[in-house]
């Protein structure tokens, strides 16, 4: 998932998924990945999510350009490219360890938490 961030309401008439423009693309096969992009109720944000998982070990590429907020001012534009590791990571996280300790009474009221 990607998310782009706007300070100004977008127009979603002006978000498009594919080559236009906000896109994911695989420069090693010279393919766009399939993805959906949906623009947040309040406008300010637009996420793009692959509809199939990416390949391991691939360097992708996303690009957003000429977005346009409700007044038709365009936005910068720019990409990134990155690189996937061998897969998803499916291990969850968890608490190392909680201070002050649960149940703690009698904790000052500025304790490092």
């Amino acid at each position: 998932m990607i998310e782009v961030i706007s300070s100004e309401p977008i127009n979603p008439i002006t978000v498009q998924s594919r080559t236009d423009s906000f896109y994911l693309y695989l420069p090693a096969l010279n393919q766009y990945s399939d993805a959906t992009v949906v623009v947040a109720p309040d406008r300010r944000s637009a996420t793009l999510t692959p509809n199939e998982p990416l390949l391991p070990y691939a360097q992708y590429y996303y690009y957003v350009y000429a977005f346009a907020d409700v007044a038709g001012n365009v936005n910068c534009y720019g990409g990134v490219y990155f690189y996937t590791g061998a897969g998803p990571d499916t291990t969850s996280p968890q608490v190392a360890s909680v201070n002050p300790a649960n149940g703690m009474t009698g904790a000052p009221v500025n304790s490092l938490v």
